[in-house]
């Protein structure tokens, strides 16, 4: 390959792949969708018949994270290449619920915040 046809390659690589790296970096991180709620929710020990069941308050991550596809010059013809964001919490702390009438306890995560993550990993909670 002679160095001026090299240099065209790579000048061409960046003038294309720029936008997709400033779009990526921007996607993200961009929580300005994706936000923290409140909901009541009943939860009880359903193997044991003596612990009352309780509603407690917890948290949900709601809303929407910007993804996109860029297409991609390839010899294999149409590819595109993805960035999936999704709503993720971000749990900091477990919360350990008693229930009246038995001395059973439940342990649940508490989250604390919600971001737009890459979506299909999954974090532990």
């Amino acid at each position: 390959m002679k160095l001026g046809t090299l240099v065209v390659l790579i000048i061409l690589s960046v003038v294309l792949f720029q936008p997709f790296l400033n779009a990526q970096a921007s996607l993200r991180f961009s929580s300005a969708k994706c936000r923290y709620r409140n909901f009541k929710q009943k939860v009880q020990i359903r193997d044991n018949p003596l612990c009352i069941p309780k509603k407690i308050r917890r948290s949900k991550c709601v809303g929407s994270c910007k993804s996109s596809a860029f297409p991609i010059v390839s010899a294999k013809g149409n590819q595109f290449r993805k960035i999936c964001n999704c709503c993720t919490p971000i749990v900091e702390e477990n919360e350990i619920v008693q229930f009246d009438g038995c001395e059973d306890t439940l342990t649940l995560p508490v989250i604390k915040r919600c971001e737009c993550r890459p979506c299909g990993t999954r974090d532990e909670l």
